[in-house]
């Protein structure tokens, strides 16, 4: 397969823009910040923020700001990968000493995160992919991206943050919310996303060896849905899919994939990159390398940051 030709025809219904539009309702979060007192790293502020959802879900994350007497900053906010939650403060150090606010958003029920919603799970899989698979309105991913959303909002709302100096990133499942993201809120100036889970999901499922797509095909084999059943849940995932936002982005983006990645296999990560209109895209292939993070990686996130928010 010619992978840098691979771009399949979107799965995006016609409701797609409007679904999202419906979504974005406007309310006010109420949002605990508890700045850290004796945090070691002198050159960077901390406080552990609790983020209160439209539905109640009160989701934490980190928000580390450089410690100067500037009056704004530009941000980034990070989505991490499936399980991992809002990570720890010394891993995203590098970014606040740039110069560069961090906001580390952390997905209900992951992490230290609860989620109050209530789904149908059909016969018990662990894992998030399939809560209330068939559900669109109350689909577990549907929420996740209503919470970004509001959460970005926030974060734009702030007096120290210069909101036209926003990025978003994050790899694995991360990487796909930040390509939803950018989708999502045409005020994102930058978009890192490295090996995006929620992309191409169609072919996720029917490809992948390992990891979350796994989940769906294990709800079908317990579950033992129909083939009405089964398009059915291809379209509720049609509208949490990253490839389907790609057309909307315009702003810079930095992708990457492994091509021993066989969790979200390169055909996936791919579809989305072809079908972004950004002018300025590039994607970093590591010939050798799984799903996993590298340190080559992790460099290009600090060129692309210096180069677009600096």
């Amino acid at each position: 397969m010619n992978l840098k030709n691979y771009k399949p025809v979107l799965t995006r219904q016609s409701d797609f823009h409007t679904f999202w539009e419906k979504r974005k309702v406007s309310f006010q979060p109420d949002v605990t910040v508890n700045w850290l007192d004796d945090y070691p790293v002198i050159q960077v502020k901390v406080a552990d923020v609790t983020f209160t959802c439209r539905d109640g879900t009160p989701i934490r994350s980190w928000m580390i700001t450089p410690n100067s007497n500037q009056k704004s900053y530009p941000a980034v906010v990070h989505f991490h990968g499936y399980t991992a939650g809002r990570g720890a403060v010394h891993e995203f150090l590098k970014y606040a000493l740039m110069g560069v606010a961090v906001f580390c958003f952390e997905l209900r029920g992951q992490g230290v995160s609860p989620d109050h919603a209530h789904y149908n799970r059909g016969n018990y899989l662990p894992g998030w992919m399939t809560n209330d698979i068939q559900n669109l309105q109350n689909y577990y991913y549907v929420h996740v991206y209503d919470d970004m959303v509001a959460y970005l909002s926030w974060v734009k709302s702030l007096n120290f943050i210069d909101s036209a100096r926003l990025a978003v990133m994050g790899e694995s499942q991360g990487g796909g919310l930040a390509l939803a993201a950018a989708g999502l809120d045409s005020d994102i100036k930058l978009a890192i996303s490295d090996f995006p889970f929620l992309s191409h999901i169609e072919k996720g499922v029917e490809i992948a060896l390992g990891g979350p797509y796994v989940e769906v095909v294990q709800y079908f084999k317990y579950n033992n849905p129909t083939r009405d059943t089964y398009e059915k849940i291809m379209k509720n995932l049609s509208y949490v899919d990253a490839m389907n936002f790609c057309p909307d982005i315009s702003c810079p983006v930095l992708m990457s994939i492994g091509l021993k990645d066989t969790v979200t296999p390169a055909e996936t990560v791919f579809a989305a990159f072809n079908h972004l209109s950004s002018k300025t895209k590039e994607i970093d292939i590591y010939p050798d390398y799984g799903h996993e993070p590298n340190h080559f990686k992790e460099e290009r996130r600090l060129e692309w940051i210096a180069k677009y928010l600096l």
